[in-house]
């Protein structure tokens, strides 16, 4: 089974900025993590790190777009800012299939959405990007960065889908989507 990752934060710089949703579905299944709904910052990312705890680290992969080197070291930065992290959650975090299409695609810096385009994937919420993040969580529009991030994860299932039909099995594991 196929879980996809995608976190929203008020900048890139996690010295500086935060994450204020984390979210991953799984099947059907979409959980969003937000920190309006939670309080605080290390609460959604340590309700997150319970969730990956269940993700089987054999059977299941967690998938995202420039995951390992943006969203997953933004929480494990944030974690260590906020005093949290521990060998505990660093073992839960990395003790799991990650496969960051990304890299599959060659770290080209070419942008999701470039990538989405070029296959002919649509994505609901064309008009809200990364970028409009901060504002629309300075203006407490949050209904509109939940419905974004949800897109990112269909959408980057969607581009897991396309892919497979491109890539051989043994550059781009098999699991179900």
């Amino acid at each position: 089974m196929v879980v996809a990752f995608d976190i929203e934060t008020t900048g890139l710089n996690p010295l500086k900025n935060v994450v204020i949703l984390i979210g991953v579905k799984k099947g059907k299944q979409l959980i969003q993590w937000k920190i309006w709904e939670y309080g605080s910052e290390d609460e959604i990312i340590l309700e997150f790190v319970k969730y990956i705890e269940n993700v089987d680290p054999y059977d299941e992969v967690i998938i995202g777009y420039n995951a390992l080197k943006f969203d997953l070291s933004f929480i494990v930065q944030r974690l260590n800012i906020l005093g949290k992290m521990s060998t505990k959650i660093w073992g839960i975090l990395f003790n799991r299939k990650w496969l960051d299409l990304y890299q599959i695609l060659g770290n080209d810096f070419r942008s999701f959405n470039s990538w989405l385009k070029r296959l002919g994937i649509r994505r609901t919420y064309e008009d809200i990007t990364g970028k409009d993040i901060p504002f629309l969580y300075k203006l407490g529009c949050h209904d509109e960065i939940a419905k974004k991030n949800a897109d990112d994860l269909d959408t980057l299932l969607a581009l897991y889908r396309a892919l497979l039909k491109v890539f051989p099995p043994e550059i781009l594991p098999r699991h179900d989507p």
